[in-house]
């Protein structure tokens, strides 16, 4: 009632939270720019009636929507930059409006079709498998993407070969997590992604403490495998949290710094945090960490010492970061 009876106002931001939401007529919402709805009752074919003529939208937001099983983002919809799709159960989404920049979707298993929308910058994944998914994708179907994050719960085979390219692609961020993550999985091989961007700059990789479960590296360096013939030439800043001494790991590490050439600053954090207190005694403290991980995270200081910092150049500036002695005393 409230919508028909404003549907030719000025409403500008609409945000509709836990109702039923089932409009049955095309609403004539010309000068709605920002649309959120949050475990709204509603299925793709009504969410399209309702934007049928919503023009001037630029911001769409879904999220626990899990009536929307298959949904189209229509090409009229010529202003839309931003798309955000959160924990909505959908199984096809086909995004054909032309002028997105920032896409973000945390579901899992969705069948993705861009269609006309080509101008994408900025793409957040969260998807089982979700590296192999944007090596084998991405690279076409959004071509121009500049950052790039993945969250994948789980990945069944290692980083593929591509010949394709992420040729605008200069910020690459990484989670991987999820209890069900492969336990060897072979770190090394995300060098595939770094071959396939010539532009990148920056990489974050953050590894779950679950997803940490592997064997210690305690051997022969001469053991350890090498990709020579690969560089990387614009790779400034490589972050890597949750590392530890698992072999390919630690391949990969020393890796970015015998080939990334103008790499400025390597952050080797053992710990799995995603934050750390200020060390100001007032401040907010470091989040709580089993002792298990503290003791690992030790371990994996004297791995890099061994294994990593000889690989440091002058030019390179290593950050080890282990536990905070303040928040977590053994």
């Amino acid at each position: 009632m409230l919508l028909s009876e404003r549907c030719h106002g000025s409403i500008q931001y609409l945000h509709l939270a836990n109702l039923d939401l089932h409009p049955t007529f095309q609403l004539g919402l010309r000068t709605l720019k920002t649309l959120h709805l949050y475990n709204v009752h509603i299925t793709g074919g009504e969410l399209g009636c309702l934007l049928s003529h919503s023009f001037a939208l630029a911001h769409l937001r879904l999220q626990y929507c899990h009536d929307i099983i298959r949904l189209e983002i229509p090409c009229l919809l010529q202003r839309l930059r931003f798309l955000e799709v959160l924990e909505c159960s959908l199984e096809v989404l086909e995004i054909n409006a032309p002028n997105i920049s920032r896409f973000r979707l945390m579901d899992f298993n969705v069948q993705l079709s861009f269609g006309k929308s080509r101008k994408m910058k900025n793409l957040m994944l969260n998807n089982s498998c979700g590296i192999s998914y944007a090596i084998d994708n991405l690279p076409s179907c959004a071509p121009k993407v500049e950052t790039l994050t993945i969250h994948s719960s789980y990945e069944i085979i290692n980083a593929p070969v591509t010949s394709s390219k992420f040729r605008h692609l200069k910020i690459l961020i990484i989670y991987l997590l999820g209890l069900h993550s492969h336990r060897d999985y072979d770190y090394l091989s995300l060098v595939s992604l770094f071959d396939a961007s010539p532009l990148l700059e920056r990489f974050v990789l953050f590894v779950s403490p679950v997803q940490s479960k592997y064997d210690w590296f305690e051997g022969d360096l001469s053991s350890l495998r090498q990709m020579s013939e690969h560089r990387h030439h614009n790779l400034k800043n490589v972050k890597i949290s949750g590392f530890c001494p698992q072999k390919s790991m630690v391949e990969l590490a020393r890796h970015i710094l015998e080939n990334a050439t103008s790499l400025e600053c390597l952050t080797l954090d053992t710990t799995p945090i995603s934050y750390r207190c200020s060390g100001d005694i007032l401040a907010r403290k470091c989040p709580p960490l089993e002792t298990a991980y503290i003791r690992d995270a030790y371990k994996s200081i004297l791995a890099v010492r061994t294994y990593i910092e000889g690989k440091v150049n002058s030019t390179v500036k290593l950050n080890l970061l282990g536990p905070c002695s303040r928040c977590y005393a053994l």
